[in-house]
């Protein structure tokens, strides 16, 4: 048996996990978690200039930003985005989204289809509940 403490063995990570009505992915290194309400990004700064979610002056620790948080537009509004930063190098991303695709989010919900949920099933498991039925 293993100690609660003991450090787990290493696991491939998948592209997409569907968990609730969150679904999380993996592109270039970068997190990205999208709830209903918006988009949530975590990875280093280069990470996140790269993939296009901010740009290098927006960064805390940037010149003339504060050092640990900095957010732009009004809270709860589309386009909102409050940037912290999670270590020396990592950041975390919260962006509000449109309401238009707040209410798409939901609508897919209430279908149970949020995408890339059969997908993770797909790499995980290596098939589909769908074919088998």
């Amino acid at each position: 048996m293993a100690n609660r403490n003991s450090i787990p063995s290493p696991r491939p990570r998948p592209l997409t996990v569907k968990y609730n009505d969150l679904v999380t992915e993996f592109i270039g290194g970068v997190r990205i978690e999208r709830h209903w309400w918006g988009d949530c990004f975590t990875g280093t700064g280069e990470e996140l200039v790269g993939l296009g979610v901010v740009t290098a002056d927006m960064l805390p620790g940037a010149p003339g930003r504060n050092k640990w948080s900095v957010t732009f537009g009004k809270r709860g509004k589309p386009g909102h985005i409050r940037i912290i930063r999670e270590g020396k190098y990592r950041f975390n991303v919260s962006r509000r989204i449109s309401d238009e695709e707040i209410e798409r989010r939901k609508a897919m919900k209430k279908k149970d289809h949020l995408p890339g949920s059969w997908d993770a099933v797909r790499i995980l498991c290596g098939w589909d509940p769908r074919e088998s039925a």
